[in-house]
């Protein structure tokens, strides 16, 4: 299937989100761990995880360790080299691949986790509130190990299209596409929450840049080493490049009478995205 404007317009929402609440909220942990076996294997290449999820990849973001190598025995290295013969790293899955078996307990990282995971989802958001397990990120008294691509930690933000409409703009058959977009967020305080909530309001009446899919940077492992930099990415974009954030709104205390199935550290809310995009949809 041939990529479409909604699929682009989801990546690229997804890439939006993630950068300004990094960049507004300061919203990361700079960090140093070990990377664990998870005994996957992906094209001939060893996997090894963090024991957090997930990295930041972006490297405009002020004050973040960027990411560069690993270190394996004491030595640091890059890609194209030698042991541990480092391919790539997938950062929303905090994952390494290598060329070789190492012994994990001699290889490690230098990076920034996020306060906040950015993910799309197509699940309801029943599932995701009450019945999907969030596991913190792993503290001091827990045993500490390497995540797997189906644990899923929170806090987080999970990305819903919920739809939308065509409706006619201008004569020759321009339309006004509208996409319905639900930020579902998932918080481990009141404070943060109330924080993302009020970064993700205030992108109101701002404009998406729209990125292509040729230009999204992951290789076929879905990572790069060295991360991208978004505001790189999106400084030539203009006119039908961009997407409009016409309106949002804001709900919170979305337990209601189910509060008791969810876990009572998990705060949680949605900002709701209406976007517009002025296109041709027959042309």
């Amino acid at each position: 299937m041939k990529v479409q404007l909604e699929n682009k317009l989801m990546s690229s929402l997804l890439l939006y989100v993630d950068h300004y609440v990094l960049k507004k909220g300061e919203a990361f942990t700079n960090t140093t761990s070990q990377l664990y076996s998870i005994g996957n294997e992906y094209s001939g290449y060893h996997s090894y995880a963090t024991p957090y999820k997930q990295i930041v990849a972006d490297t405009s973001i002020a004050g973040i360790n960027v990411l560069s190598g690993v270190n394996y025995d004491g030595t640091f290295y890059g890609t194209g080299t030698s042991a541990p013969g480092l391919h790539s790293v997938n950062h929303y899955n905090g994952q390494f691949y290598l060329s070789q078996n190492v012994d994990d307990s001699l290889l490690s990282a230098t990076y920034s986790v996020k306060d906040f995971n950015v993910n799309l989802t197509a699940k309801p958001e029943s599932e995701l509130l009450f019945e999907t397990k969030f596991n913190l990120k792993p503290r001091a008294n827990q045993t500490v190990t390497g995540l797997a691509d189906n644990q899923q930690t929170y806090p987080a933000i999970f990305l819903k299209n919920l739809g939308g409409t065509n409706q006619p703009f201008a004569f020759g058959g321009q339309e006004n596409s509208v996409y319905n977009i639900r930020n579902i967020i998932l918080s481990d305080s009141a404070f943060n929450l109330d924080a993302v909530v009020q970064i993700l309001r205030d992108r109101g009446r701002d404009h998406v840049p729209i990125i292509e899919q040729s230009e999204l940077p992951f290789n076929a492992l879905g990572g790069a080493v060295s991360g991208y930099n978004y505001e790189d990415l999106i400084k030539d974009k203009a006119g039908d490049s961009l997407a409009y954030i016409s309106n949002v709104s804001v709900s919170k205390d979305l337990g209601g009478n189910l509060v008791n199935n969810i876990n009572p550290n998990v705060y949680s809310a949605f900002v709701n995205y209406e976007i517009e995009v002025i296109r041709y949809p027959r042309a």
